[in-house]
């Protein structure tokens, strides 16, 4: 032991006269006394905070212990679809609208969060197509027909959930490029969304995290987080002011006040003018053609025509050069316009009375798009009259006159519906009447027997976004048919490119072909136009 020194009383008083504790305990061999190192009153302090330290980590122990115990007792009694959920949780933060299910009871329609199925029940594989033994690729007939066999089917849960996602194992080949392209199938329920808000869903939620939509730049703007830090040094600000300052802020500022007051006065016009609204429609006379249903089989086919990214075609430049030529013509005045002509000439094929118009569903957004993406219905519907004429003829030498005449047309009917309070009404029925009556009465209420067909006008991205870092080379869209309006025609613009697709109830449109023939002969009008607009 290192014996006692008598010169220094504690240990403290001993060690500041050596140089290192370990140059000490090397030189020495005897032990250190306790009474030496320590005075009675600080080993007692050393000795309270000592048994301090040591309840205070068995209590923070047994705390956990009860925790661990807790979390163990709750995981013994969840079963296996609470455990699903529980899992599934982290998933559907940023969208959980996505999970939740329809439910209807009592005639209302309502949404429920308790839900057992997980992701795995709504992203699977499609189903394989048959192939002959020498056959290694599925062509797209064949795809067509599987996609129209799917469109037949409910959602999962009997039609409660509100999407899937059918991913294809089965290529197509593309000969042009010699590469292999799979189909995804992206299927939703329209109460999810209206279509601008579930095409940002694709594009910015479902696939690859980079952004490359037509949004971009707002995105890149919140990216930036500048609404944030306006907003937060404002609010700094504010907290100095004093309590007549903060007042004089509540004030509205003519800009609001404007805001406001368009506002009511759109309200107290489409009051106003409601009872004609209601007057006209009903009015209105249905129309009467071979692909107007009386009423749907509830049995689909479905096409679709891409204009491809490497393809010298130009179909979206034709048809923004053919409304130039008339001030005040619209993107979609000319491609009805060549909707027209193949609609005529596939009348004049199934029938021998072709009628002079029919009565077309126009869908528009009446809201401006937020930089967040917000799953919610934020469209109108309208109806429009399109003529029904002939296309082009190359050999009349009065051909540009004819076009723009017809185009003309369109545009005469065009005008009159986005000047008429139409859209508003139609929104102010479907987001606020639309809530007080039961399903029964209000699928009669809104039942579509006017019209012959809805067409819906997206725009897409300049951009392709990737799924797992494949590009997404193709987009189309499909709208549902409602009432007796039997037939769903669609355009996308997507990477610059056109992509049609159309939807039709077998009851007018029997086949998968007669239905791409609607397509093909639009595009063939269009190429037509290119012809006319180039002086040739």
């Amino acid at each position: 032991m290192i014996s006692t020194n008598d010169s220094a009383p504690t240990w403290f008083q001993w060690a500041s006269d050596q140089r290192s504790l370990w140059e000490v305990i090397s030189r020495r061999s005897e032990l250190v006394s306790v009474g030496t190192m320590l005075s009675s009153a600080q080993l007692g302090l050393l000795t309270g905070v000592l048994m301090i330290l040591f309840i205070r980590h068995k209590l923070t122990r047994l705390r956990e212990e009860s925790a661990e115990s807790k979390a163990y007792n709750f995981l013994k009694q969840l079963n296996m679809a609470e455990v699903r959920r529980f899992l599934l949780m982290g998933a559907i933060r940023s969208h959980p609208k996505m999970f939740w299910l329809r439910k209807l009871e009592l005639g209302y329609y309502y949404w429920s969060d308790l839900s057992d199925l997980t992701i795995e029940d709504y992203i699977r594989y499609l189903e394989y197509i048959p192939l002959e033994s020498d056959e290694r690729y599925i062509d797209e007939r064949k795809l067509r027909s599987l996609m129209s066999e799917i469109n037949n089917r409910y959602l999962l849960r009997s039609h409660t959930a509100s999407w899937e996602i059918l991913v294809g194992r089965q290529p197509l080949l593309d000969e042009k490029r010699n590469v292999l392209r799979f189909p995804v199938i992206f299927r939703v329920h329209h109460s999810l969304g209206d279509g601008v808000a579930l095409l940002r869903l694709l594009l910015e939620s479902i696939v690859d995290k980079e952004v490359p939509s037509r949004w971009k730049r707002l995105s890149n703007f919140k990216a930036m987080n500048l609404e944030y830090r306006i907003q937060q040094n404002a609010n700094r600000f504010l907290q100095q002011r004093s309590l007549i300052e903060k007042l004089y802020q509540r004030i509205p500022t003519a800009r609001q006040i404007y805001t406001w007051k368009r506002q009511q006065l759109q309200l107290l016009w489409t009051i106003f003018t409601a009872p004609a609204f209601f007057h006209d429609v009903s009015a209105r006379a249905v129309d009467h053609n071979c692909i107007h249903a009386s009423e749907l089989s509830n049995q689909k086919v479905v096409s679709w025509i891409h204009e491809e990214e490497h393809s010298d075609t130009h179909w979206v430049e034709v048809i923004k050069r053919t409304k130039q030529q008339l001030p005040g013509a619209r993107f979609s005045d000319a491609f009805l316009t060549a909707l027209s002509s193949s609609l005529q000439k596939y009348l004049s094929r199934k029938t021998d009375q072709v009628p002079e118009d029919i009565t077309v569903v126009l869908p528009t957004r009446v809201e401006r798009e937020s930089p967040q993406l917000k799953l919610h219905n934020k469209f109108s519907v309208a109806l429009q009259t399109l003529p029904i004429t002939s296309g082009i003829d190359l050999s009349d030498p009065n051909r540009m006159q004819t076009l723009m005449s017809r185009l003309n047309d369109v545009k005469r009917h065009s005008d009159a519906l986005r000047s008429s309070p139409d859209y508003m009404i139609n929104y102010w029925i479907m987001n606020t009447v639309a809530c007080l009556f039961p399903d029964n009465l209000l699928r009669k209420i809104l039942n579509s027997a006017h019209s012959t067909m809805a067409i819906s006008n997206l725009p897409g991205p300049q951009q392709k976004p990737q799924i797992n870092g494949r590009e997404l080379k193709n987009l189309s869209f499909w709208i549902p048919n409602i009432g007796q309006t039997a037939v769903g025609l669609t355009l996308l613009t997507y990477g610059g490119k056109l992509q049609l697709g159309i939807l039709a109830d077998r009851a007018v449109i029997a086949t998968e072909d007669d239905a791409h023939s609607i397509l093909a002969e639009t595009i063939a009008e269009i190429e037509r136009m290119d012809v006319v607009l180039k002086g040739e």
